[in-house]
Order: structure tokens, then C-alpha cells, then sequence
């Protein structure tokens, strides 16, 4: 843990700590913690998949659009916009909230676009 993340001393006994987590949800989940900035205690950590933590990623970027924060790839899902458009539209000179937010038109859409309820 090279940026000085602490394991509570609680979970220092597997017990403890297995008491508090549990099982993971399914074979595509590992240990994520909430908030990155602390360490790993009860209340700050989650079963999370792949997608998810790279989402909580402190490299990851969040854009702010109509009251809701979401990363870019993020963004990308809910409007059906592949990640690559994304990328050539910043290329193009477009700003980061105008290239994340903005819907693709049909020809371009993402097999990844968020099903409707």
C-alpha cells in the first residue's frame, strides 16, 4: 500500500474483518473502498466489479451535468456514446462537458447504451 492506506486494526483478525465484508457478490467482484482518500475500515469499503472501481478511481474525471456526477466512461454508457467518439471528439477541439454529454447520432451509438427501464 504504497500511499500509506491503513487497515483498521480491527481487521488485523480475519474474523473480524470477514464478519464485517462477507463474501463477495460473485467471482467479478474484489474489495473497493468507498472513499480513496482513507483507508480500509468498516463503512469505506464495497464489493465492487471492475467497472465500478475503475469509476471510483481518483483518476478518473467526473463531469457535472444536470445535477448529476457521473465519469466520462460513465456519461459514455448512459447516452450510448463509445468511448472513442468521446476521445476524437476532444481531439477536435470539442470542451469536456460538450463531448461527454452531448447524445451521438444514430449511426454512431454504443452497443454499451444503458437499456431503458
Amino acid at each position: 500500500m504504497g500511499r500509506g492506506i491503513k487497515l483498521c486494526r480491527a481487521w488485523r483478525d480475519f474474523a473480524s474483518f470477514y464478519a464485517d465484508v462477507g463474501d463477495p457478490p460473485s467471482a467479478a467482484h474484489s474489495l473497493d473502498r468507498i472513499r480513496n482518500s482513507q483507508g480500509y475500515k468498516p463503512g469505506n469499503v464495497r464489493w465492487a466489479t471492475d467497472v465500478e472501481q475503475a469509476n471510483n478511481s481518483r483518476r478518473a474525471v467526473k463531469i457535472r451535468h444536470n445535477g448529476k456526477t457521473l465519469s466520462i466512461n460513465e456519461w459514455c454508457r448512459e447516452i450510448g456514446l463509445a468511448y472513442v467518439t468521446f476521445k476524437k471528439r476532444r481531439q477536435r477541439g470539442w470542451d469536456l462537458k460538450k463531448a461527454a454529454t452531448t447524445p451521438p447520432n444514430a449511426a454512431h451509438r454504443s452497443k454499451f447504451k444503458k437499456e431503458e427501464d
